[in-house]
């Protein structure tokens, strides 16, 4: 399984839907590469996308706190 796939598989979950108030054709179309204007989208993304490129965990997690600063600024 890719990254790609893995993220569809995060998207299809209820709870997902349920947290962004996207709809499934929203959430469907989405992809790793596109951008996204929903911060728990954002934190997917950033940790498959690092997590592949064998990033630290401890990296992972400094740019994922990271992203939460920026959101409440």
């Amino acid at each position: 399984m890719n990254k790609n796939e893995v993220f569809q598989k995060f998207l299809q979950n209820p709870l997902l839907r349920e947290k962004t108030g996207l709809s499934v054709n929203q959430l469907k179309s989405m992809n790793l590469s596109s951008p996204s204007s929903d911060r728990l989208i954002d934190i997917i993304k950033t940790t498959l996308l690092h997590l592949e490129d064998s990033e630290s965990i401890d990296t992972v997690a400094r740019k994922i706190n990271q992203s939460f600063k920026r959101e409440t600024i």
